[in-house]
């Protein structure tokens, strides 16, 4: 009989804006190298709520267009920054993050009828996952990331960023890599990798409880 071929579970990264809305494919396995792809986009300010919510509309379809590509077992979503002062700023991104949040949640994949699992993951757990420090700067967590899972010979496409190109398709990586390793698809590097791992399993148990 031929030997069945290995499932290496998809985990997508999603970090949404209107600015920059990036996601990260990722499949991984223990011993084997990180297989991922990027996405992002953006939109232009639009005048009006048709405006607004015709942005929303075309971030989510862009979104929708790779889940429904890759069919992923897990979602992570980068949490709201609730201590934004910006009260506008954070309504806007509180409709789009519910937009995104309906479709992928209830999307099916037409053979199997499954769901994928989605969670989310504050800003400040992504930071630690990273750098082991919640208040790190942007570059810190782009190039802490690259150092630690990106091949030894991956080019450096920005000067800011290290190996991604912005840092929204970092924190897409990073969040992608947050949910490969606690479905043990990715091996810990550090101390801080263990312990925001253990956080990201714990928000896998809530919500496959809640399912």
């Amino acid at each position: 009989m031929p030997k069945k071929k290995k499932v290496v579970p998809c985990v997508i990264g999603i970090d949404p804006s209107y600015t920059g809305f990036a996601m990260c494919v990722m499949r991984t396995a223990p011993a084997m190298e990180i297989g991922f792809k990027m996405y992002e986009w953006k939109t232009m300010t639009a005048a009006g709520m048709v405006g607004r919510i015709g942005r929303v509309k075309h971030l989510v379809a862009n979104a929708m267009e790779v889940v429904e590509e890759h069919k992923p077992q897990l979602v992570v979503i980068e949490n709201y920054a609730f201590g934004a002062r910006n009260s506008k700023t954070l309504t806007m991104l509180a409709e789009l993050g519910g937009a995104l949040r309906r479709d992928v949640i209830f999307f099916e994949a037409p053979k199997t009828k499954k769901r994928p699992l989605v969670i989310e993951v504050s800003p400040t757990m992504l930071k630690m996952f990273a750098t082991g420090k919640g208040r790190a700067q942007k570059q810190d967590v782009a190039f802490a990331l690259g150092r630690d899972w990106m091949p030894a010979n991956a080019p450096m496409i920005s000067k800011r960023f290290g190996c991604f190109k912005t840092d929204n398709q970092a924190d897409a990586y990073g969040l992608a890599a947050m949910g490969a390793m606690a479905l043990g698809c990715l091996d810990p590097q550090h101390k801080h990798h263990k312990t925001s791992c253990i956080k990201v399993q714990e928000e896998i148990a809530k919500e496959l409880k809640a399912c």
